[in-house]
């Protein structure tokens, strides 16, 4: 496979070799490698995140009682007001 990139890019990836040690190459399968590896834990959060998000709300809401005399009605209806 081959990929084109524009001169700077060629210098910035020469550049980060010259200064890891390794070749332009290597860098970039390694930075590949990376990328994907970042993909997948990414997925797998977002995938996680709602399942999370329930869990926070009902954690936040234990405890959490009205005021006496006060229904959710008559605090959306004050909100309105």
């Amino acid at each position: 496979m081959s990929i084109t990139l524009t001169p700077q890019q060629e210098a910035h990836i020469a550049a980060l070799a010259a200064r890891s040690g390794r070749s332009p190459g290597d860098l970039v399968t390694e930075a590949v490698a990376l990328w994907e590896t970042r993909r997948d834990l990414c997925a797998q959060e977002d995938a996680d995140r709602p399942a999370k998000a329930a869990a926070r709300i009902l954690e936040l809401r234990r405890g959490a009682k009205l005021p006496q005399g006060e229904s959710i009605k008559s605090m959306i209806e004050h909100g309105r007001g």
